[in-house]
């Protein structure tokens, strides 16, 4: 996810749809649309989104090393 400065606009990585497919990427668009319409904090993100998928953890980490 990103935001969009000159557009003003949150942008899901358009990468997302082929791994999981248009009709569960529409889900996210949904789900972002409805943070967005709302007073969103980055902890409600995190459960809203984390709704749609299998999450392991509830808590921010850095990426490990490649």
């Amino acid at each position: 996810m990103s935001f969009d400065t000159d557009r003003q606009e949150v942008q899901l990585n358009p990468a997302l749809e082929s791994y999981f497919g248009p009709r569960e990427m529409e889900r996210w668009h949904r789900t972002a649309d409805d943070l967005l319409a709302g007073s969103v904090t980055l902890n409600r993100a995190m459960d809203e989104f984390g709704k749609l998928g299998n999450s392991i953890t509830n808590t921010i980490q850095p990426l490990p090393n490649s």
